[in-house]
């Protein structure tokens, strides 16, 4: 009897894990990301999202995000749609105002606070930035 519980419990798990959904990198690595940003003070005191221009996946740029729930540090994600990589690449537009990204081409939106189409499906690569203090930010691959 406890040898069956536990056989059930142990498919149903393995089930449940297995239907999870994965954030998947969607694009190949740029050459080394190894940025260092100085955020100015208007920056700080808006909280808005900011794009670096030049850098990222063919030269795309980065998307600087504020934690905005946990008021902690900063997330960066490549410039660059991820819906049709093999086709062309398209740097996308910000809007600060609402926290999204958008493709000019598929028309894709990305809620920066999850980093994921407001459909659900697709992720834009996410760097690492490490705010080392209040006015500098590392963000590397």
């Amino acid at each position: 009897m406890i040898k069956r519980l536990f056989f059930v419990f142990f498919s149903l798990a393995c089930i449940l894990y297995s239907c999870a959904k994965e954030e998947v990198d969607p694009l190949p690595d740029a050459p080394v990301v190894n940025y260092y940003y100085y955020l100015p003070a208007s920056a700080i005191e808006s909280g808005n999202p900011d794009k670096i221009r030049g850098y990222g996946y063919k030269s795309n740029g980065l998307l600087l995000v504020p934690e905005i729930f946990s008021g902690d540090g900063y997330k960066a994600y490549d410039a660059t749609c991820t819906r049709n990589i093999k086709e062309e690449t398209t740097s996308l537009t910000l809007s600060q105002a609402n926290f999204t990204a958008t493709c000019s081409k598929c028309k894709t939106v990305y809620d920066l606070r999850t980093g994921m189409d407001t459909g659900g499906s697709i992720y834009l690569k996410k760097y690492r930035a490490f705010q080392s203090d209040t006015y500098h930010i590392h963000i590397v691959n």
